[in-house]
């Protein structure tokens, strides 16, 4: 196994949850440790390994490590630069606690006159806005489960808005 490889793996297990391709671009570009597309590559390689499994959460694709790539890192992973495990490390430590830039969600709602509610939403991408929704309503319960569901679905969102735009 060559050192990407081991790279790639290790920075599969270090994020311990299905990660996104969103995701996957920024640790790779922020830790220095691989171009994407080579990234990508072993990635598939390491799904017909049984290393890894890719899925679909939301319509977004999703790589998660195995108990078999797990294992298979452990024998690897001491051969990896310290440095570049350092970088992995601090990158996805970044990600797991929502502490980056890439993408953040936000909901505000706010009472006006006459029993008439405010709701806005939004997502950002590298603080600028990618969407934002603006709702008004007397039904302050149901202005409340739509900031809940965007909170939750934000991520099927941002890849729904993502896809629109990319046709042609």
């Amino acid at each position: 196994m060559n050192e990407h490889e081991i790279a790639v793996l290790y920075m599969m297990k270090t994020m311990r949850v299905a990660i996104s391709n969103r995701y996957l671009i920024e640790i790779f570009s922020e830790a220095e440790i691989i171009e994407y597309y080579l990234g990508l590559d072993i990635l598939q390689k390491f799904e017909k390994d049984g290393l890894i499994r890719i899925g679909e959460i939301g319509g977004v694709t999703h790589y998660k490590i195995t108990a078999e790539g797990i294992k298979t890192c452990e024998i690897y992973e001491n051969k990896l630069p310290q440095e570049i495990k350092k970088r992995i490390d601090e990158c996805s430590k970044k990600i797991l606690s929502g502490d980056h830039d890439l993408r953040r969600v936000y909901t505000q709602t706010s009472a006006l006159r006459d029993g008439v509610y405010y709701f806005k939403c939004g997502i950002l991408e590298q603080d600028e806005p990618l969407v934002e929704i603006r709702v008004r309503s007397s039904d302050v319960e149901q202005i409340e489960m739509m900031g809940a569901y965007f909170r939750v679905h934000s991520d099927e969102m941002y890849a729904k808005v993502l896809e629109l735009l990319d046709k042609e």
